[in-house]
């Protein structure tokens, strides 16, 4: 019976051996095939190159003109220049935003149809732009202000201007 007991306790680690030893070749063989995958799919290059970032420099010039707007309801226009200039080397477009109209106010650009305000912002799409050819590096532009006979007064208040450039291709 000792020898029974001893014959099965002995049968019991070698199949907890035999089972320990295909779990470690069962892991290596997976391990092994895993780093192969890995291995085939990574490389490693050198070369030598340039990486060439074009310029970009859009500029808003409001100097040019008086910042004071003054607009009598009906019987006057007031012009306002203002430049854009581009020395970027990419092609560009540019729109003009005025925010902070009074909704009274009508604006033109460069002798256009006027736009009304809508939520006290007039947008001018695709003002201008520039290619990479171009000899004109400086836009010239003319908003124009005014007001119906039935526009309320509007006094001290300051209409933001900004150019919105993006670049085409």
């Amino acid at each position: 019976m000792k020898m029974k007991r001893q014959m099965r306790t002995r049968n019991k680690i070698l199949k907890i051996e035999n089972l320990l030893f295909t779990l470690i070749y069962v892991l290596f063989i997976m391990l092994f095939l895993n780093a192969r995958t890995i291995s085939k799919y990574t490389g490693e290059a050198l070369t030598d190159g340039n990486a060439v970032v074009a310029k970009w420099d859009v500029k808003v010039d409001t100097s040019i003109t008086s910042n004071n707007i003054s607009i009598i309801s009906g019987t006057t226009t007031q012009d306002y220049k203002l430049q854009v200039t581009s020395e970027s080397e990419v092609t560009c477009s540019y729109s003009i935003v005025l925010s902070n109209v009074p909704n009274d106010v009508k604006v033109a650009i460069d002798g256009g149809t006027p736009k009304t305000p809508s939520d006290n912002t007039v947008t001018f799409d695709n003002a201008g732009s520039f290619s990479i050819n171009d000899s004109e590096l400086t836009h010239e532009h003319t908003l124009t202000f005014s007001a119906p006979l039935e526009a309320n007064a509007v006094t001290n208040n300051q209409i933001n201007l900004s150019v919105m450039a993006e670049q085409i291709n």
